[in-house]
């Protein structure tokens, strides 16, 4: 759980405003050895899913393999055992293409993850050291200016004149 900084109630985790003061609640910190601790073990899961892959597809072969050799004992209804059998092979060998594509599709999406990551630790640190350089003589940092509407706490943008969702003017 947070602390509110204005009115010193408890903030749930999730929650973006304080539901006491209605204050927006501290951001998170994302920390670069939290972003490459994260990157690092999304990498070893994508390793560990495509190893598990290859692990199975080698296991479901050699039980065709050894269907194949007793089939090829006893002769009765080989062939159609053994075209059968190929048959799913080929659909299980479409069926681990599919994996293959979607274990890439998803190593892509974790290699996004990870830029955003290192981009959200780089903005973290420049606002650190603006709130650094904003520092008054007693060490308070300048309160910013309010970024949500003062009647119902919606997001606004410094350029908007009027509240979006209640039609408060801010200005």
């Amino acid at each position: 759980m947070k602390t509110c900084k204005k009115c010193g109630a408890q903030i749930e985790d999730g929650s973006l405003f304080c539901t006491e003061c209605g204050t927006p609640a501290p951001a998170e910190e994302v920390t670069r050895e939290k972003a490459e601790a994260t990157a690092g073990r999304l990498e070893d899961l994508s390793l560990k899913m495509r190893a598990l892959c290859d692990e199975m597809t080698a296991v479901y072969i050699k039980g065709i393999k050894e269907i194949d050799v007793v089939i090829g004992q006893t002769k009765q209804g080989a062939e159609s055992a053994v075209q059968e059998l190929r048959g799913q092979l080929e659909e299980q060998t479409k069926e681990n293409e599919k994996l293959r594509s979607r274990i890439s599709a998803m190593e892509t999406e974790i290699n996004g993850f990870k830029k955003k990551v290192r981009e959200l630790t780089d903005e973290n640190r420049v606002l650190k050291e603006d709130a650094d350089r904003h520092r008054d003589s007693a060490g308070a940092v300048e309160p910013a200016p309010p970024a949500v509407c003062p009647k119902c706490k919606a997001p606004v943008n410094e350029d908007m004149l009027f509240c979006v969702n209640c039609g408060t003017r801010l200005r």
